[in-house]
């Protein structure tokens, strides 16, 4: 295991200060009426705060969303990072290839990488796994930032993973048609809800006969997705390759497997790689993320393809491969892993 990561992402999450105590009072001062996961469920805010989300969605409510919605479309913001802008994006637009000498590289890779619920693309998630990325190799990486849409409702926000996917679509043909770009060479990751919009580019991708090589997951959003399941969720069918990291299980995170490969670190469960005193709460649903950018510079997550985390625990599989970035595409079922601190 690397040494130091810990101390990073705590670094990352300096401003954030609040308390178990705090954040059980903030819960329970609000109840609201009907059973937990049936009728309302919580999920963490960008501040780590846990808030409370409706679950019984009715036509009314569909009615409302579908009508605002119209107002984010094309809103999605695209920011190119390369070896020659490491720490200063150039924004690039759908539609268009700026008159002046670009950072874009079309001979290189693309890197696509999102954040989830009321998060942005200044947001651990997508900076870590872009600085980690530009350390290895010349890549583009592109963030993409859907803040305006992610800072709404969690029943909005889930809603709207379909436009900005349909917004990534618009993007990677730009990049195909303006760019000269191979389509080979695409990586779409997101973390959360952001899993869901890189699952939905990759479907409205298909529509165009344009297929994603690799798409990866970070602990995709339970709410609305799974259970109950309202949205269409990133799955296998999204690209040639999906794959699934799972450290929040039936929580925050899916509970099935939905990929090419899923693999679950700890059994999907308790991640004390990422504990840390001020992230009681959604520690091991951010730490997909940490454990994605850690693996892009150096093959650490060695993962045992295994029909349950009880045969990986008795040593009865033997099938290796690894977690993370060097994830090979071949890579089909359950694996399972034991990640220290």
């Amino acid at each position: 295991m690397q040494p130091g990561i810990g101390a990073s992402v705590r670094r990352m999450f300096d401003p954030i200060k609040r308390t178990t105590d705090s954040c059980s009072l903030a819960i329970h001062a609000f109840i609201p009426n009907g059973q937990i996961g049936t009728d309302w469920t919580v999920f963490p805010d960008e501040n780590g705060i846990l808030q409370i989300i409706d679950l019984k969605i009715d036509s009314e409510k569909f009615q409302y969303i579908s009508e605002v919605a119209n107002y984010y479309i094309r809103k999605t913001r695209f920011w190119l990072y390369t070896s020659d802008n490491k720490n200063q994006y150039e924004e690039l637009f759908i539609d268009s290839r700026p008159h002046n000498k670009t950072h874009f590289k079309p001979d290189r890779p693309v890197i696509m990488v999102t954040h989830g619920w009321i998060h942005s693309g200044h947001s651990p998630s997508a900076q870590y796994i872009k600085n980690e990325y530009l350390k290895k190799m010349d890549v583009n990486v592109i963030v993409v930032d859907w803040h305006l849409a992610s800072r709404t409702s969690y029943l909005m926000a889930s809603f709207l993973t379909a436009i900005v996917g349909e917004d990534i679509n618009d993007m990677v043909r730009t990049l195909i048609k303006e760019y000269d770009f191979d389509i080979n060479d695409l990586h779409l990751i997101g973390h959360s809800l952001g899993a869901h919009v890189v699952g939905r580019a990759g479907n409205a991708l298909k529509r165009h006969k344009v297929i994603v090589p690799r798409i990866t997951g970070l602990d995709p959003a339970r709410p609305l997705f799974e259970f109950p399941r309202v949205f269409n969720a990133i799955s296998k069918n999204n690209a040639y390759f999906v794959d699934i990291i799972h450290t929040n299980v039936g929580v925050f995170g899916f509970i099935k497997d939905i990929g090419h490969a899923d693999f679950y670190p700890n059994g999907g469960f308790k991640q004390n790689h990422c504990r840390h005193p001020d992230m009681q709460f959604d520690s091991d649903h951010n730490c997909a993320w940490v454990y994605y950018g850690e693996s892009i510079n150096s093959e650490i997550f060695v993962s045992h393809r295994c029909p349950s985390y009880d045969d990986f625990n008795k040593r009865k599989c033997n099938d290796i491969q690894y977690m993370g970035s060097p994830c090979d595409s071949t890579a089909r079922g359950k694996y399972y892993l034991n990640v220290t601190k």
